[in-house]
Order: structure tokens, then sequence, then C-alpha cells
């Protein structure tokens, strides 16, 4: 039941706002798993958690950058 719920609300936000917003937060997904994994599993942050995080924040942020100063 909670996979189809998840893709209930994928796709309800697509249709308030539109598929390029919401396709920008897939990229967000390992960066909660790990989130969650370490607050409610205990699992640990290494390094390479660490770069990875800083790639996919960096890369989101270039695209809302990018549309910004395209607008």
């Amino acid at each position: 039941m909670p996979g189809v719920l998840a893709y209930w609300i994928y796709g309800w936000t697509q249709s308030v706002l539109g598929p390029g917003p919401v396709a920008m937060t897939m990229y967000l997904g390992p960066l909660y798993a790990a989130v969650v994994a370490w607050l409610f599993l205990g699992e640990a942050l290494e390094l390479h958690h660490l770069i990875g995080g800083v790639l996919i924040l960096s890369g989101v942020g270039l695209v809302v950058a990018g549309k910004r100063v395209g607008d």
C-alpha cells in the first residue's frame, strides 16, 4: 500500500507542479535514503556518502540556478 500511495503523490505533484520540478526531486532519493538510514537504523555516514551528497546537491543547485538565469 505505501508504494501505491507514493506513486499517487508523485503523479499528483506532477499535475500540480509539472514534470520538470518533480523530476529533479528524483535525484534526491539516495540522499533521503542515506539520512533516514543514519537517523533510524544507525548506519554510519562515511566520506563517500558525504561526497555523493555534495555532488547531488550541487547538481540540483546548478539546475535551479540555471532556470533562474534563463527566466
